[in-house]
């Protein structure tokens, strides 16, 4: 039989389902953006201005009246 290969300690776990992927931790007023990621709305940066938000992950700019509320329960 083969050995068991053990991950790599340099590879990060995939973080649980209600954790921020900015801050990681439990998601405080989780917040929806289009492009299907979910954040604490206070590590989101919106830009007044440009009524806009970028996307931690994938750095798309979205207007900020498509950012929802994701209500959890």
């Amino acid at each position: 039989p083969m050995p068991i290969m053990e991950p790599e300690k340099s590879q990060k776990a995939p973080p649980p389902p209600f954790c921020c992927p900015v801050c990681c931790q439990l998601l405080t007023d989780p917040t929806a953006l289009p492009t299907g990621h979910v954040y604490c709305r206070a590590c989101l940066r919106f830009d007044a201005a440009a009524e806009t938000v970028e996307c931690p992950v994938t750095r798309t700019r979205v207007n900020s009246k498509h950012v929802r509320p994701l209500h959890l329960y």
